[in-house]
């Protein structure tokens, strides 16, 4: 499914948002320009906007961290350093209390079409408190995409979920409660040192989306692939605007980038799709073993996610959030009625 449904979300934020010369806008992400995200979505904005605007809007693209990392990023939109960027609460929780929920409610992630309107949906009409926490930090959020569900791919034969006991798990933090109810202990590895912790051992596991098997080369140390999916990372945005930069443009180009959006993000998750199907297809050819544990990983991740919404809720009232409960039961309902559309 195409997510053209999810251009009126956005087109219909407008009114929430707030005329111009040619503007040569920067972008800056800690992201090589190979990455899906870049590739179909970044580069596809800029170009759609540029043709709609007859060239009034262009893009000057900072690379793989060129000018700052994921953290610097954020900092860089506020002082007006920068016009655009890719930036990601986790990098930045001091600041993104508000929006480090979608962090939380990483295992709700599903269905990438599903999982990315439902995020957006929530933050630009939902979650008031989302957007003022953008503005005050002189941003615009404009879209988040998400990635397809994670599986857990280990280097060594896995039989049962007491195999996975006691081992070295790669995973984000958002996954860090789940690695550690099995048992395991969680690394932090970024996805060019994963293929490496896996070979020389400092690693057993790791939890990834399919594509890496080939993009990061992880399959070449991968034995067993778990089918079961986790959840997924959704809490990025990977257009966030410098306010004043906004203002500064014309309608013409605000309605330009507002309808290039969901077209942006549709294609992002159409190539993650692709690429995890031609991944496992490779793996299935390179003889790794699939399995989802007799059933018994879905069942013990179920069981811990039982109360998942209210301990979400939890982690968010802890930073100061006050309508965390709020946000997650929004979430909810957004995933459910886009769940919906897809079906």
């Amino acid at each position: 499914m195409k997510l053209t449904t999810f251009g009126l979300t956005l087109a219909g934020s407008a009114a929430l948002f707030g005329t111009a010369s040619a503007q040569e806008l920067q972008y800056s992400t800690h992201l090589p320009p190979s990455v899906l995200v870049n590739s179909a979505g970044v580069e596809k904005v800029f170009d759609l906007v540029s043709k709609a605007t007859g060239g009034e809007v262009t893009a000057k693209y900072f690379w793989a961290g060129q000018l700052y990392d994921s953290a610097g990023n954020f900092d860089a939109i506020r002082g007006g350093v920068i016009d655009t960027a890719f930036t990601q609460p986790a990098s930045n929780q001091a600041e993104m209390p508000v929006n480090m929920m979608f962090s939380d409610l990483y295992h709700f992630g599903g269905d990438p079409y599903v999982t990315a309107a439902a995020v957006n949906a929530t933050i630009l009409l939902d979650c008031q408190s989302c957007r003022d926490e953008y503005a005050q930090a002189n941003a615009l959020f404009l879209g988040a995409h998400a990635a397809t569900p994670a599986m857990t791919v280990c280097a060594r034969e896995i039989r049962s979920i007491d195999d996975l006991r006691g081992l070295r798990i790669i995973g984000q933090q958002a996954v860090a409660d789940w690695i550690g109810h099995l048992g395991s202990t969680q690394l932090d590895v970024p996805p060019p040192g994963q293929l490496e912790a896996l070979e020389r051992g400092t690693a057993d596991c790791t939890n990834i989306s399919p594509e890496w098997l080939t993009a990061f080369s992880i399959g070449e140390a991968a034995e067993t692939i778990i089918t079961a999916p986790i959840g997924s990372q959704f809490a990025t945005s990977f257009m966030t605007m410098n306010s004043d930069t906004w203002a500064g443009l014309s309608d013409e180009a605000k309605t330009a980038f507002l309808q290039a959006m969901p077209q942006a993000i549709a294609a992002i998750v159409d190539g993650y799709v692709a690429a995890d199907e031609e991944a496992l297809a490779a793996a299935e050819e390179q003889g790794l073993t699939f399995t989802d544990l007799g059933g018994a990983y879905r069942q013990e991740l179920d069981g811990f996610l039982s109360d998942y919404a209210s301990r979400a809720a939890a982690k968010g009232e802890a930073r100061g959030v006050a309508d965390a409960a709020a946000i997650v039961a929004a979430f909810q309902d957004n995933i459910a009625k886009w769940q919906g559309i897809v079906d």
